[in-house]
Protein backbone atom coordinates (compact mmCIF):
# COMPACT_ATOMS: atom_id res chain seq x y z
CA UNK A 1 0.00 0.00 0.00
CA UNK A 2 1.13 3.48 -0.91
CA UNK A 3 0.78 4.65 2.88
CA UNK A 4 2.94 1.89 4.04
CA UNK A 5 5.57 2.44 1.38
CA UNK A 6 5.81 6.08 2.13
CA UNK A 7 6.17 5.48 5.59
CA UNK A 8 9.13 2.77 5.46
CA UNK A 9 11.12 4.79 2.89
CA UNK A 10 11.44 7.97 5.29
CA UNK A 11 11.68 5.63 8.32
CA UNK A 12 14.48 4.42 6.46
CA UNK A 13 16.09 7.33 4.80
CA UNK A 14 18.98 9.20 6.41
CA UNK A 15 21.07 12.48 5.76
CA UNK A 16 24.50 10.39 5.00
CA UNK A 17 21.60 9.48 1.64
CA UNK A 18 21.33 12.76 0.26
CA UNK A 19 23.35 13.46 -2.07
CA UNK A 20 25.96 17.36 -2.60
CA UNK A 21 22.64 18.58 -4.88
CA UNK A 22 20.50 18.21 -2.53
CA UNK A 23 21.83 19.53 0.04
CA UNK A 24 22.90 22.54 -1.49
CA UNK A 25 19.04 22.47 -2.53
CA UNK A 26 17.71 22.35 0.73
CA UNK A 27 20.14 25.33 2.07
CA UNK A 28 18.93 27.78 -1.09
CA UNK A 29 15.56 26.61 -0.24
CA UNK A 30 16.55 27.87 3.45
CA UNK A 31 17.62 31.55 2.55
CA UNK A 32 14.62 31.97 0.00
CA UNK A 33 12.16 30.98 2.02
CA UNK A 34 13.52 32.62 5.59
CA UNK A 35 13.95 35.49 2.91
CA UNK A 36 10.51 35.93 2.21
CA UNK A 37 8.80 35.07 5.87
CA UNK A 38 11.03 38.01 7.07
CA UNK A 39 10.08 40.27 3.90
CA UNK A 40 6.39 39.63 5.07
CA UNK A 41 6.99 40.57 8.73
CA UNK A 42 5.22 43.37 8.78
CA UNK A 43 1.85 42.26 6.40
CA UNK A 44 -1.62 41.98 8.08
CA UNK A 45 -1.94 38.48 7.70
CA UNK A 46 1.51 37.78 9.41
CA UNK A 47 0.76 40.39 12.45
CA UNK A 48 -2.98 38.87 12.65
CA UNK A 49 -1.23 35.09 12.84
CA UNK A 50 1.53 36.27 15.15
CA UNK A 51 -1.48 37.75 17.41
CA UNK A 52 -3.21 34.53 17.10
CA UNK A 53 0.34 32.79 18.63
CA UNK A 54 -0.20 35.08 21.60
CA UNK A 55 -3.52 34.95 22.04
CA UNK A 56 -3.62 30.78 22.48
CA UNK A 57 -0.27 31.15 24.43
CA UNK A 58 -2.13 33.74 26.96
CA UNK A 59 -5.23 30.72 27.25
CA UNK A 60 -2.64 28.56 27.89
CA UNK A 61 -0.74 30.80 30.74
CA UNK A 62 -0.20 27.80 33.08
CA UNK A 63 1.51 25.35 30.38
CA UNK A 64 5.34 26.00 29.04
CA UNK A 65 5.11 28.29 26.03
CA UNK A 66 6.13 25.28 23.26
CA UNK A 67 9.19 24.53 21.74
CA UNK A 68 9.04 26.21 18.72
CA UNK A 69 9.87 29.78 17.37
CA UNK A 70 7.58 32.44 15.60
CA UNK A 71 10.15 33.73 12.79
CA UNK A 72 11.62 36.74 13.67
CA UNK A 73 10.72 37.14 17.42
CA UNK A 74 11.41 35.64 20.55
CA UNK A 75 7.86 34.42 20.50
CA UNK A 76 7.52 30.74 21.44
CA UNK A 77 4.88 28.46 20.07
CA UNK A 78 3.58 24.83 19.67
CA UNK A 79 5.17 23.35 16.97
CA UNK A 80 1.67 23.58 14.90
CA UNK A 81 0.82 26.76 15.69
CA UNK A 82 4.51 27.74 14.80
CA UNK A 83 4.33 25.99 11.44
CA UNK A 84 1.52 27.56 10.42
CA UNK A 85 2.10 31.07 11.54
CA UNK A 86 6.01 30.98 9.92
CA UNK A 87 4.41 29.28 7.01
CA UNK A 88 1.76 32.24 6.57
CA UNK A 89 4.54 34.93 6.54
CA UNK A 90 6.76 33.26 4.19
CA UNK A 91 3.79 32.71 1.44
CA UNK A 92 1.95 36.27 1.86
CA UNK A 93 4.22 37.77 -1.07
CA UNK A 94 3.90 34.75 -3.35
CA UNK A 95 7.51 35.15 -3.53
CA UNK A 96 8.71 31.78 -3.61
CA UNK A 97 7.07 28.08 -4.37
CA UNK A 98 6.82 25.42 -2.13
CA UNK A 99 7.58 21.49 -2.20
CA UNK A 100 5.34 19.53 0.02
CA UNK A 101 7.16 16.26 1.85
CA UNK A 102 6.47 14.16 4.95
CA UNK A 103 8.86 16.01 6.92
CA UNK A 104 6.96 16.47 10.45
CA UNK A 105 6.86 12.93 11.50
CA UNK A 106 10.57 12.19 10.53
CA UNK A 107 11.76 14.80 13.13
CA UNK A 108 9.74 13.53 15.54
CA UNK A 109 11.45 10.04 15.17
CA UNK A 110 8.24 7.99 13.87
CA UNK A 111 8.83 4.46 12.80
CA UNK A 112 7.98 3.14 9.74
CA UNK A 113 4.53 2.01 11.58
CA UNK A 114 3.66 5.52 13.14
CA UNK A 115 4.89 7.57 9.71
CA UNK A 116 2.37 5.44 7.67
CA UNK A 117 -0.47 6.51 10.32
CA UNK A 118 0.33 9.23 10.17
CA UNK A 119 0.11 9.53 6.57
CA UNK A 120 -3.48 7.93 6.77
CA UNK A 121 -4.79 10.62 9.40
CA UNK A 122 -3.16 13.64 7.25
CA UNK A 123 -4.75 12.73 4.16
CA UNK A 124 -8.17 11.38 5.43
CA UNK A 125 -8.61 14.62 7.63
CA UNK A 126 -6.93 17.68 5.37
CA UNK A 127 -8.54 18.00 1.87
CA UNK A 128 -8.89 21.43 0.95
CA UNK A 129 -11.10 22.86 -1.80
CA UNK A 130 -9.49 24.54 -5.03
CA UNK A 131 -11.77 27.61 -3.59
CA UNK A 132 -9.32 29.22 -2.62
CA UNK A 133 -7.84 30.43 -5.82
CA UNK A 134 -10.87 31.29 -7.32
CA UNK A 135 -12.59 34.24 -7.36
CA UNK A 136 -12.24 37.02 -5.47
CA UNK A 137 -8.80 35.90 -3.47
CA UNK A 138 -8.43 36.28 0.30
CA UNK A 139 -5.82 36.24 2.77
CA UNK A 140 -6.26 32.74 3.46
CA UNK A 141 -4.41 32.07 -0.25
CA UNK A 142 -1.57 32.55 1.82
CA UNK A 143 -2.52 30.20 4.44
CA UNK A 144 -3.76 27.37 2.91
CA UNK A 145 -0.54 25.86 2.43
CA UNK A 146 1.28 27.08 6.02
CA UNK A 147 -2.36 25.07 7.68
CA UNK A 148 -1.63 21.87 5.85
CA UNK A 149 1.84 22.14 7.63
CA UNK A 150 0.52 22.91 10.59
CA UNK A 151 -2.16 19.42 9.66
CA UNK A 152 0.73 16.94 9.11
CA UNK A 153 2.74 18.54 12.25
CA UNK A 154 -0.65 17.67 14.47
CA UNK A 155 -1.72 14.08 12.60
CA UNK A 156 2.49 12.94 12.95
CA UNK A 157 1.98 14.02 17.15
CA UNK A 158 -1.34 11.63 17.07
CA UNK A 159 0.30 8.92 15.22
CA UNK A 160 3.26 9.02 17.70
CA UNK A 161 0.69 9.10 20.67
CA UNK A 162 -0.89 5.70 18.99
CA UNK A 163 -3.53 7.01 17.16
CA UNK A 164 -4.61 4.95 14.14
CA UNK A 165 -5.88 6.58 10.72
CA UNK A 166 -8.29 4.99 8.23
CA UNK A 167 -6.49 2.20 5.61
CA UNK A 168 -6.10 1.96 3.11
CA UNK A 169 -6.04 5.37 2.57
CA UNK A 170 -5.55 6.00 -1.26
CA UNK A 171 -6.55 2.62 -2.66
CA UNK A 172 -9.41 2.21 -0.26
CA UNK A 173 -13.31 1.82 -1.20
CA UNK A 174 -13.69 5.49 -0.30
CA UNK A 175 -10.48 6.24 -0.38
CA UNK A 176 -8.30 9.14 -2.02
CA UNK A 177 -8.24 7.42 -5.35
CA UNK A 178 -11.89 6.83 -5.36
CA UNK A 179 -12.65 10.40 -4.06
CA UNK A 180 -10.46 12.82 -5.30
CA UNK A 181 -7.64 11.54 -7.89
CA UNK A 182 -8.18 8.74 -9.58
CA UNK A 183 -6.14 6.13 -9.87
CA UNK A 184 -1.96 6.79 -9.72
CA UNK A 185 1.22 4.48 -8.92
CA UNK A 186 4.18 5.23 -6.96
CA UNK A 187 7.05 2.73 -7.43
CA UNK A 188 8.65 2.10 -3.98
CA UNK A 189 11.89 1.06 -5.19
CA UNK A 190 12.35 4.00 -7.39
CA UNK A 191 12.17 6.40 -4.20
CA UNK A 192 15.49 7.95 -4.15
CA UNK A 193 17.93 5.83 -1.13
CA UNK A 194 21.13 7.28 -1.66
CA UNK A 195 23.62 10.40 -2.81
CA UNK A 196 23.13 9.74 -6.56
CA UNK A 197 19.20 9.56 -6.39
CA UNK A 198 17.41 12.40 -8.25
CA UNK A 199 15.65 14.12 -5.01
CA UNK A 200 12.51 16.08 -5.54
CA UNK A 201 13.58 19.07 -3.62
CA UNK A 202 16.22 19.75 -6.97
CA UNK A 203 13.15 19.85 -9.33
CA UNK A 204 11.85 22.56 -7.07
CA UNK A 205 11.37 26.45 -8.53
CA UNK A 206 12.57 29.49 -7.00
CA UNK A 207 11.28 33.53 -8.13
CA UNK A 208 12.80 36.50 -8.76
CA UNK A 209 9.38 37.93 -9.35
CA UNK A 210 6.79 38.46 -6.16
CA UNK A 211 3.47 36.94 -8.27
CA UNK A 212 2.47 33.71 -8.97
CA UNK A 213 4.71 31.09 -10.56
CA UNK A 214 2.52 30.44 -13.74
CA UNK A 215 2.57 34.06 -14.71
CA UNK A 216 6.35 34.23 -14.14
CA UNK A 217 7.17 34.15 -18.20
CA UNK A 218 4.28 36.31 -19.33
CA UNK A 219 5.79 39.25 -17.08
CA UNK A 220 9.40 38.59 -18.50
CA UNK A 221 7.55 38.63 -21.86
CA UNK A 222 5.59 42.09 -21.02
CA UNK A 223 9.21 43.84 -19.64
CA UNK A 224 11.22 42.77 -22.88
CA UNK A 225 8.73 44.45 -24.76
CA UNK A 226 8.43 47.71 -22.74
CA UNK A 227 11.71 48.39 -23.99
CA UNK A 228 10.41 48.66 -27.45
CA UNK A 229 7.61 51.04 -27.05
CA UNK A 230 8.53 54.97 -25.97
CA UNK A 231 4.75 55.43 -24.94
CA UNK A 232 1.81 54.05 -23.53
CA UNK A 233 -0.72 55.37 -25.48
CA UNK A 234 0.62 53.73 -28.25
CA UNK A 235 -0.59 50.42 -26.97
CA UNK A 236 -4.08 50.09 -28.49
CA UNK A 237 -4.43 45.93 -27.79
CA UNK A 238 -2.82 43.34 -25.60
CA UNK A 239 -3.25 39.67 -25.71
CA UNK A 240 -1.54 37.55 -23.49
CA UNK A 241 -1.90 33.78 -24.18
CA UNK A 242 -1.35 31.44 -21.68
CA UNK A 243 -2.07 27.72 -20.43
CA UNK A 244 -4.66 26.15 -19.23
CA UNK A 245 -3.93 26.38 -15.69
CA UNK A 246 -2.93 30.41 -16.45
CA UNK A 247 -6.07 30.72 -18.18
CA UNK A 248 -8.22 28.59 -15.44
CA UNK A 249 -6.25 30.88 -12.46
CA UNK A 250 -5.06 33.81 -13.58
CA UNK A 251 -7.28 35.15 -16.62
CA UNK A 252 -11.32 33.68 -16.49
CA UNK A 253 -12.78 35.22 -13.16
CA UNK A 254 -14.20 38.33 -13.65
CA UNK A 255 -12.44 39.41 -10.33
CA UNK A 256 -9.00 39.29 -12.05
CA UNK A 257 -10.22 41.92 -14.32
CA UNK A 258 -10.97 44.30 -11.49
CA UNK A 259 -8.57 42.85 -8.44
CA UNK A 260 -9.73 44.35 -4.92
CA UNK A 261 -7.14 42.62 -2.73
CA UNK A 262 -3.62 41.52 -2.75
CA UNK A 263 -4.35 37.96 -3.14
CA UNK A 264 -6.29 38.52 -6.76
CA UNK A 265 -3.92 40.79 -7.48
CA UNK A 266 -0.78 38.64 -8.46
CA UNK A 267 -2.99 36.04 -9.36
CA UNK A 268 -4.54 38.56 -12.19
CA UNK A 269 -2.53 38.40 -15.36
CA UNK A 270 -4.94 41.38 -16.81
CA UNK A 271 -3.23 43.48 -13.83
CA UNK A 272 -0.20 42.47 -13.24
CA UNK A 273 0.97 42.16 -17.64
CA UNK A 274 -0.21 45.93 -16.95
CA UNK A 275 1.27 47.13 -13.67
CA UNK A 276 4.71 46.23 -15.39
CA UNK A 277 4.20 47.75 -18.64
CA UNK A 278 2.75 51.17 -16.59
CA UNK A 279 6.61 50.71 -14.10
CA UNK A 280 9.07 48.89 -15.87
CA UNK A 281 9.51 46.79 -12.79
CA UNK A 282 7.10 44.05 -10.33
CA UNK A 283 7.83 44.65 -7.02
CA UNK A 284 6.32 43.47 -3.47
CA UNK A 285 4.51 46.94 -3.46
CA UNK A 286 3.08 46.52 -6.66
CA UNK A 287 0.12 44.74 -5.32
CA UNK A 288 -0.37 47.75 -2.36
CA UNK A 289 -4.24 49.32 -1.80
CA UNK A 290 -3.05 52.50 -4.01
CA UNK A 291 -1.61 49.92 -6.86
CA UNK A 292 -4.60 48.27 -7.53
CA UNK A 293 -6.68 51.58 -7.76
CA UNK A 294 -4.49 53.20 -10.59
CA UNK A 295 -6.28 54.42 -13.26
CA UNK A 296 -3.47 54.38 -15.19
CA UNK A 297 -2.93 50.42 -15.00
CA UNK A 298 -7.25 50.62 -15.11
CA UNK A 299 -7.25 52.06 -18.49
CA UNK A 300 -4.22 49.74 -19.35
CA UNK A 301 -6.20 46.83 -18.38
CA UNK A 302 -9.23 47.57 -20.40
CA UNK A 303 -6.97 46.68 -23.00
CA UNK A 304 -5.68 43.54 -21.99
CA UNK A 305 -7.52 39.95 -23.59
CA UNK A 306 -6.26 36.46 -22.02
CA UNK A 307 -6.42 33.53 -23.77
CA UNK A 308 -5.50 30.04 -23.57
CA UNK A 309 -3.41 28.54 -26.35
CA UNK A 310 -3.31 24.65 -26.28
CA UNK A 311 -0.22 23.72 -27.41
CA UNK A 312 1.12 26.31 -24.81
CA UNK A 313 -0.46 24.13 -22.24
CA UNK A 314 1.29 21.27 -24.12
CA UNK A 315 4.66 22.65 -23.04
CA UNK A 316 3.65 21.57 -19.14
CA UNK A 317 5.00 20.59 -16.86
CA UNK A 318 8.72 20.86 -18.39
CA UNK A 319 8.15 24.74 -19.57
CA UNK A 320 5.70 26.94 -18.07
CA UNK A 321 5.09 29.48 -20.90
CA UNK A 322 3.24 32.40 -21.95
CA UNK A 323 3.36 34.44 -25.11
CA UNK A 324 2.25 38.65 -24.66
CA UNK A 325 1.68 39.74 -27.99
CA UNK A 326 0.74 44.14 -27.94
CA UNK A 327 -0.74 46.20 -31.06
CA UNK A 328 0.30 49.37 -31.54
CA UNK A 329 -2.22 52.57 -33.00
CA UNK A 330 0.47 52.38 -35.94
CA UNK A 331 -0.53 49.02 -36.62
CA UNK A 332 2.85 47.68 -35.88
CA UNK A 333 2.23 44.38 -34.03
CA UNK A 334 5.14 43.54 -30.41
CA UNK A 335 5.26 39.57 -29.77
CA UNK A 336 7.35 37.86 -27.50
CA UNK A 337 7.19 34.61 -25.81
CA UNK A 338 8.81 33.12 -22.60
CA UNK A 339 9.05 29.30 -22.00
CA UNK A 340 11.08 29.14 -18.59
CA UNK A 341 11.42 32.11 -16.18
CA UNK A 342 14.72 33.29 -14.18
CA UNK A 343 14.75 30.24 -11.06
CA UNK A 344 13.10 27.47 -13.83
CA UNK A 345 13.97 24.34 -14.20
CA UNK A 346 16.51 25.55 -17.16
CA UNK A 347 17.79 28.52 -15.43
CA UNK A 348 18.21 28.07 -11.64
CA UNK A 349 18.74 30.93 -9.37
CA UNK A 350 22.49 31.26 -8.22
CA UNK A 351 23.61 31.69 -4.60
CA UNK A 352 24.62 35.13 -5.28
CA UNK A 353 21.11 35.75 -6.61
CA UNK A 354 19.37 34.12 -4.07
CA UNK A 355 21.52 36.36 -1.31
CA UNK A 356 20.76 39.32 -3.35
CA UNK A 357 16.55 38.75 -3.08
CA UNK A 358 17.10 37.92 0.30
CA UNK A 359 18.88 41.15 1.44
CA UNK A 360 16.41 43.15 -0.35
CA UNK A 361 13.55 41.47 1.95
CA UNK A 362 14.93 41.98 4.81
CA UNK A 363 17.43 44.93 4.52
CA UNK A 364 14.28 47.13 5.83
CA UNK A 365 13.85 45.08 8.97
CA UNK A 366 17.56 45.66 10.22
CA UNK A 367 20.93 46.52 9.88
CA UNK A 368 23.50 44.59 7.07
CA UNK A 369 25.82 43.05 9.59
CA UNK A 370 22.67 41.22 11.34
CA UNK A 371 21.21 40.19 7.64
CA UNK A 372 24.79 39.10 6.79
CA UNK A 373 24.87 36.77 10.09
CA UNK A 374 21.57 35.58 9.21
CA UNK A 375 22.80 34.37 5.48
CA UNK A 376 25.65 32.97 7.16
CA UNK A 377 23.65 30.80 10.09
CA UNK A 378 21.61 29.49 7.08
CA UNK A 379 23.79 28.30 4.48
CA UNK A 380 25.45 26.69 7.62
CA UNK A 381 22.21 25.30 9.30
CA UNK A 382 23.39 21.74 9.09
CA UNK A 383 26.72 22.61 10.99
CA UNK A 384 24.31 24.22 13.77
CA UNK A 385 23.84 22.29 17.10
CA UNK A 386 20.00 22.64 17.23
CA UNK A 387 17.35 24.71 14.85
CA UNK A 388 17.07 27.25 18.08
CA UNK A 389 20.23 28.70 16.96
CA UNK A 390 19.24 29.60 13.65
CA UNK A 391 16.33 30.96 15.14
CA UNK A 392 17.65 33.32 17.04
CA UNK A 393 19.74 34.94 14.32
CA UNK A 394 16.59 35.71 12.21
CA UNK A 395 15.11 37.79 15.26
CA UNK A 396 14.91 41.24 13.58
CA UNK A 397 15.92 44.88 15.66
CA UNK A 398 13.13 45.32 17.97
CA UNK A 399 13.91 49.39 17.38
CA UNK A 400 13.47 49.07 13.11
CA UNK A 401 10.72 46.94 13.53
CA UNK A 402 6.93 47.97 13.54
CA UNK A 403 5.28 48.00 16.87
CA UNK A 404 1.96 45.93 17.17
CA UNK A 405 -0.06 45.29 20.10
CA UNK A 406 0.40 41.74 22.27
Amino acid sequence: MIAGDLGSWAAALRFEDLGEHAIHTVRQRLVDTLGCGLGAFGAGPARAARRLARAARRLARALPAGPSTVLGTRDRATADVAAFVNGTMVRHLDFNDGYLGLAAGKLMGLDARQLTQAVNIAVNGHIALRQVRAGELSSWKGSSAPNAARNGVFSAWLAREGFTGPAPIFEGEMGFMRQVSGSFALEPLEFPRSPESPYAVSRTLTKMLPTNGEMQTAVWAALALREQITDLREVDRIAVDTTHIGWTILGKDPEKWRPATRETADHSLPYTVARVLVDGELTASSYDPHALTDPVVGALMARVEVREDPALTAMLPTRIPNRVTIGLTSGAELVREVRNAPGGHGTPMTDEQLEKKFAALVEPLTTEARWRRMLDEIWHVDRAPAVTTLMQALVVDDDRTPRESS
